[in-house]
């Protein structure tokens, strides 16, 4: 809804009064400011491309959020102005919306294709840009009761909200919100030395039990579990190597007798001798030994040299 409409006409055309006509009945309390221009002939073009950049120019001061450029019917001759560059530019230029509305509907010009919005006629053209009176105080009553409604039921839930809210016993008497507080506070007062006892001694046993654990694992318990294991290992390694050679000695000893037994010197010791020649060979048969031959009998005790006088 605009709050101010500027129209750039001629004064004395109809297509004003059409205009002003339209806008007492749909909207009277609009700010309607005429801009009296030539709107046909050869100063028409520059006299309405100015109007309307002075009218843009002053369109915030003023109040305009409109510009309506109309003109009645005419010759194509008399509607040629609103078919100059100049117009087309102002139009163009203008930061204030332009509604243009030149000649009857049949008639279509430049300004009209370079505006932000074009009407067959300035009856049409007002209308479009005002609204409907009656139609805005529909819109009006519909939204005042709309905005009844919603505060009627706003109003409501509130009101029962605040009623749930009263209700309750804590409101009713808020020293009652004390009392549970109150008594847990009484209790773990009371509960409080008891557990603090019970968790000083937890605490102890769980530092004893540590303290415990730490001295097993400790580097030095370690080493001198370590070192007595050593000890022992080498004390059982030493028993084992003592019997380990008893045992070797035991048997070199037995093999030795038995070696003996059945050795030379075993059966020298039961009476028997060895002979041997003079050069040193076992003599094994009679058959090997001449007369005059040198031999050497081995004894236990001994060894006795001699010469044979008699063969075999």
């Amino acid at each position: 809804m605009p709050r101010g409409i500027a129209i750039v006409t001629s004064a004395s055309g109809a297509a004003l009064q059409d205009c002003l006509a339209v806008a007492a009945r749909k909207f009277p309390s609009v700010a309607i400011t005429v801009i009296d221009v030539v709107v046909q002939g050869a100063s028409a073009a520059a006299a309405v491309s100015n109007a309307i950049h002075l009218v843009d120019l002053a369109a915030r001061r003023m109040g305009i959020d409109v510009i309506l450029v109309t003109r009645g019917g005419g010759s194509r001759e008399d509607l040629d102005a609103f078919n100059h560059r100049l117009i087309a530019d102002a139009v163009y230029n203008c930061t204030t919306p332009v509604v243009a509305a030149i000649g009857h509907e049949s008639d279509t010009s430049v300004i009209e294709l370079v505006a932000d919005v074009r009407a067959s006629t300035p009856t049409a053209a007002m209308n479009r840009i005002l609204p409907d009176r009656a139609e805005l105080r529909q819109q009006l009553d519909y939204a005042n009761a709309s905005l009844r409604q919603s505060l009627l039921q706003f109003c409501q839930t509130k009101s029962r909200a605040l009623t749930q809210v009263s209700s309750r016993p804590c409101l009713r008497d808020p020293a009652q919100l004390l009392l549970l507080p109150r008594a847990k506070l009484a209790q773990v007062c009371k509960e409080l030395p008891t557990t603090m006892l019970a968790r000083i001694d937890r605490a102890r046993r769980t530092t004893l039990e540590l303290s415990s654990r730490l001295e097993t694992i400790s580097p030095a318990a370690t080493l001198g579990r370590s070192q007595a294991k050593a000890h022992a290992t080498r004390q059982r390694l030493d028993m084992s190597m003592n019997q380990l050679l008893a045992r070797a000695n035991r048997d070199v000893q037995a093999m030795t007798a038995q070696l003996q037994a059945v050795g030379p010197q075993g059966t020298l010791a039961r009476g028997y001798s060895i002979t041997k020649t003079s050069d040193g060979k076992l003599l094994r048969s009679v058959a090997n030994a001449k007369q005059g031959d040198v031999i050497q009998t081995v004894l236990s005790d001994g060894e006795l040299q001699s010469r044979i006088e008699k063969g075999g």
